[in-house]
């Protein structure tokens, strides 16, 4: 029967027993079920209210005694209790990948089903590879479920994301509140990473590129000062004078050149340039050819940096 000190029967008792007889607060009765081996939680149909209210505790009846008046109350007691913890877990888990998330210049994310599979999907593997060695930037994927627990479809709706759209690339970039969405028309790797490269301060390398030249080339399209451009030109040739392998003097001469034309011909040198590469590399031509004039390409589009 209900206790009679009570004017209501639907109350959090104090604490409850454990296998051992032992009295258990609620904080310590929640330990001992995230603890199962070490505590042994007392089994909730083995219990029942105290008839003169000890202090609003849970007693072991007695062998044999019927307990099931109390199973339901008890059943919708410990549904909302576990609802409460996987509340307060989910929580600490969002606060855990925010603060993993913070200690990255870049963080590139793809939405997409749970188990994803296909070319997109290869495709980004791709760019997940090739930021293995980049410290600054971390990639990774976010599996949305519409079914079941719909695991990180809230993530999904806070960032605008619709299935009908998988797989959707979100950028987010340190300093900045919104994320940049992936647009291009292409899903491949090296389009992910010039949006990478465009939108943030993060370089990951691209086919026939070098790394210290595609900076010089970002801080050369960003300035208007024609005497700044000038000193990053002589930064580059320095560099070009000091570089090894005949590939890689191959590809510092290209750097080299196109500053020297962006100087002598303006601004508009670059994205004309690029235009008019982007519309041979169209024809047809050997497959040596193909990828000489792409690296030409990726090489150009050093030279286009978004300011942040």
């Amino acid at each position: 029967m209900p206790c009679p000190s009570q004017t209501s029967g639907f109350y959090v008792p104090n604490y409850v027993r454990n296998e051992t007889n032992e009295r258990l607060t609620i904080p310590n009765a929640e330990r001992a079920l995230d603890e199962p081996s070490t505590s042994g939680f007392v089994n909730i149909q083995e219990t029942r209210m105290c008839s003169v209210c000890e202090e609003n505790c849970w007693e072991r009846p007695a062998l044999g005694q019927n307990t099931g008046w109390m199973d339901g109350w008890m059943d919708g007691w410990m549904d909302g209790w576990m609802e409460e913890k996987e509340k307060r877990k989910k929580t600490e888990r969002q606060k855990e990948k925010r603060r993993v998330i913070s200690k990255f210049k870049a963080v590139v994310i793809k939405f997409d089903v749970a188990y994803p599979y296909g070319t997109k999907h290869d495709e980004f593997a791709k760019v997940a590879e090739a930021a293995h060695t980049v410290p600054d930037l971390l990639v990774g994927e976010v599996g949305v479920k519409d079914y079941g627990e719909k695991e990180n479809a809230d993530l999904a709706e806070r960032y605008k994301v619709s299935k009908d759209d998988f797989p959707v690339v979100k950028l987010f970039v340190q300093g900045i509140s919104e994320p940049y969405t992936f647009s291009d028309s292409e899903f491949t790797a090296d389009n992910i990473k010039k949006f990478i490269r465009t939108k943030s301060n993060v370089h990951i390398g691209l086919p026939g590129c070098l790394e210290a030249f595609d900076k010089i080339a970002a801080k050369f399209s960003q300035v208007r000062d024609p005497e700044v451009k000038k000193a990053l030109l002589r930064e580059a040739e320095d560099l070009w004078d000091k570089t090894t392998g005949r590939a890689d003097q191959k590809t510092a001469e290209v750097y080299v050149k196109t500053m020297r034309k962006a100087l002598d011909k303006g601004d508009d040198f670059v994205p004309n340039e690029l235009k008019r590469v982007q519309g041979l590399a169209k024809g047809k031509m050997s497959k040596e050819k193909k990828e000489e004039m792409q690296q030409r390409i990726n090489i150009l589009q050093s030279f286009q940096h978004e300011e942040l």
